[in-house]
């Protein structure tokens, strides 16, 4: 089983990010003061970094992959 984080954006693009565990209560913490200040958000995921505006995020989505 893998899991996967889906990042729902206005435009209606999907982030997905393979390492769930990335997206802790921290980080959500992070998104809730960073929306209302309309500032970016970056994603780690492996090897790559993902940033986007936190007021364009619609929704987030937590897939349980099953192999």
């Amino acid at each position: 089983m893998d899991i996967e984080t889906r990042i729902h954006l206005k435009d209606g693009r999907t982030i997905a990010i393979e390492d769930a565990f990335n997206l802790h209560k921290s980080f959500l913490d992070d998104f809730r003061t960073t929306r209302n200040n309309d500032g970016d958000l970056t994603f780690k995921d492996r090897d790559q970094e993902i940033t986007v505006k936190a007021k364009n995020i619609v929704s987030f989505e937590i897939a349980i992959l099953e192999k």
